[in-house]
């Protein structure tokens, strides 16, 4: 059973790398009506940019933005790629859209991951566990300021 996300009217998806957890199954119903976007795979779009525009055309509205890692804490801290793709895009987008850190039980940490200035948090984690999955609230009150 797939798990039961908070009120939206759209999602931001993102291409799997083949490292990273594939959600693609979860939103692959005929009965998935919401408006879905997809993060572009090699990253060569300007984050910036991309989240303007996205801001400038769905800022009155509230999506999921789904967000891929290596490791994730219970705080809402994400460590990627090392790139910092995700967190600029994420600077630039609407504060009341929802952030869901996707990763395999394995990725996440016991212990609080550094988080530096510039890390944008997640508000909720999408944790696979062999073909099932949870999803958790994460201990970030970003939402709640």
């Amino acid at each position: 059973m797939p798990p039961v996300f908070p009120s939206h009217d759209g999602l931001i998806l993102y291409e799997p790398l083949f490292h990273e957890v594939n959600i693609s199954s979860l939103f692959s119903s005929p009965h998935t009506s919401k408006t879905t976007y997809t993060l572009p795979t090699g990253k060569t779009t300007d984050p910036f940019t991309l989240a303007e525009q996205y801001h400038d055309t769905l800022s009155h509205k509230t999506f999921l933005v789904f967000c891929p890692g290596k490791t994730f804490d219970m705080l809402g801290t994400r460590h990627g790629r090392g790139g910092g793709w995700y967190d600029r895009f994420l600077s630039r987008t609407p504060k009341h859209w929802i952030r869901i850190g996707v990763l395999y039980e394995k990725d996440l940490s016991p212990v609080p991951l550094l988080r530096q200035a510039w890390d944008e948090p997640m508000d909720y984690l999408l944790i696979q566990h062999e073909n099932e999955w949870t999803f958790e609230r994460t201990k970030n009150t970003r939402l709640e300021d």
